[in-house]
């Protein structure tokens, strides 16, 4: 006993030691992303201010991101306050769904319900946070006190502003500031595990992080402030900015990812009527290539039952990606087929054995992702098949000849419900 006792005292220590060298903790980060949008626009425009840079960050963090690790995404929608205020309202409310309808088109693995979207109107928040903060504006005090009017009227507080000066204090507003309040404000919420290397960290990070929060106002309408003011103040410096650092983080995410990408494939369609079979796919671009055999093979000699095939083919499909980043595999395409095989099918005393000489067709379909690795796959084939068949029936453990056959057919040669296991997952 006093043995079992010193061993357990001895192992336990070292048990407590491991363990505490690898804390971790599930937490809810959060993300935020802007979108901006052209006056009276509520089209998600690519080339417009820095929304390339942007949706891109966000394509990185979604590609691969679980529907089950999101918690919530939230998208508060703004206009700047020219035009009428019932006018910026719907507008507002316009860009909303635009981004929610994004969502759902780019990234359908993330149900809708965890997507919430408002529209805020006219952003005065920001609008007056900017003008405080930008030194170069003309009568920065005088936009202020209108700014600052509690007037129900906001329509009065625009008309003032294009009084100011003859018109080239809204006038230089409208150039540097108006674009900054056009946006969707995205938030992000996901959970994310992160390790520490011992409880001490672990204790000294969270009560920074808590330090940290309490200092920190967190509100939706926080449009990262700084950051609209360096763009109203220098717009093409930073845009150049941003793009030097994309291209940058472009290219070292290209040396890091050199792994092939493939899909493992399973035609549902074909097992049900016990024909297993096997797929390969490699995508190229726009483009991939698709490799498939055939291969039941099943013999009862006691009820003359023969379930032969073995058959291949060679595809090659063209995919409809709307941006090079799209995940590889996804979405609709067209395609072209050949293939060849052999056959022996045999139901009680009769059967036909056989050559498919030649099999091309014409075949499209759609791939639609079910989570990072998984899709789901629809397609059809509608071509031409070419055979040349021995017709015979069998006596005892003798097959005897009786005729040669040709047989040829135009139609549906491929039905397919695929699971596709998309394996080393980049983006191209």
């Amino acid at each position: 006993m006093k043995k079992i006792l010193f061993i357990f005292l001895f192992i336990l220590p070292l048990f407590c030691f491991s363990q505490e060298e690898h804390v971790s903790t599930m937490l809810i980060k959060k993300d935020s992303f802007n979108i901006y949008f052209p006056i009276n626009s509520s089209k998600i425009n690519n080339d417009y201010l820095d929304n390339y840079i942007t949706l891109k960050r966000l394509h990185d963090l979604l590609l691969f991101l679980e529907s089950s690790k999101i918690d919530s995404i939230r998208i508060y929608s703004y206009s700047s306050p020219e035009g009428r205020i019932k006018y910026n309202n719907n507008l507002s409310i316009k860009r909303g769904k635009s981004v929610k309808d994004y969502f759902d088109l780019k990234y359908s693995h993330i149900p809708l319900v965890k997507i919430i979207s408002l529209g805020r109107g006219e952003n005065w928040y920001t609008f007056k946070n900017m003008v405080s903060l930008d030194k170069n504006l003309p009568n920065q005090i005088e936009v202020l006190n209108i700014i600052n009017n509690k007037t129900k009227k906001l329509d009065y507080r625009e008309k003032q502003l294009k009084q100011i000066n003859k018109g080239k204090v809204y006038k230089y507003i409208s150039k540097n500031i108006f674009p900054y309040l056009n946006t969707s404000k995205i938030l992000i919420y996901y959970k994310k595990r992160e390790y520490h290397s011992s409880f001490f960290e672990k204790s000294i990070e969270k009560k920074q992080e808590n330090t940290s929060d309490s200092n920190k106002k967190d509100s939706e309408d926080n449009l990262s402030l700084e950051f609209l003011i360096k763009n109203s103040l220098n717009v093409d410096t930073l845009k150049n900015e941003l793009k030097v650092n994309d291209s940058t983080a472009q290219l070292q995410n290209n040396k890091s990812s050199k792994s092939i990408t493939f899909a493992l494939k399973n035609n549902s369609l074909y097992d049900l009527i016990l024909a297993p079979n096997i797929e390969v796919e490699f995508p190229i671009k726009h483009w991939s290539i698709n490799l498939e055999y055939q291969f039941p093979w099943y013999v009862d000699n006691s009820k003359h039952l023969c379930y032969q095939v073995l058959l291949g083919g060679l595809e090659g499909r063209y995919w409809f990606y709307k941006k090079a980043e799209h995940k590889p595999l996804t979405g609709f395409f067209i395609g072209a087929y050949v293939g060849a095989g052999i056959f022996d099918l045999q139901n009680g005393e009769e059967g036909t054995q056989g050559n498919i000489n030649f099999l091309t067709g014409i075949s499209g379909g759609y791939s639609k992702s079910i989570s990072k690795n998984f899709n789901i796959e629809f397609s059809l084939g509608l071509g031409f098949l070419n055979s040349n068949n021995i017709n015979y029936y069998a006596y005892e453990e003798l097959l005897i000849k009786k005729n040669d056959s040709k047989f040829s057919y135009f139609g549906l040669t491929k039905a397919k419900i695929s699971l596709v296991w998309i394996i080393n997952n980049k983006k191209y």
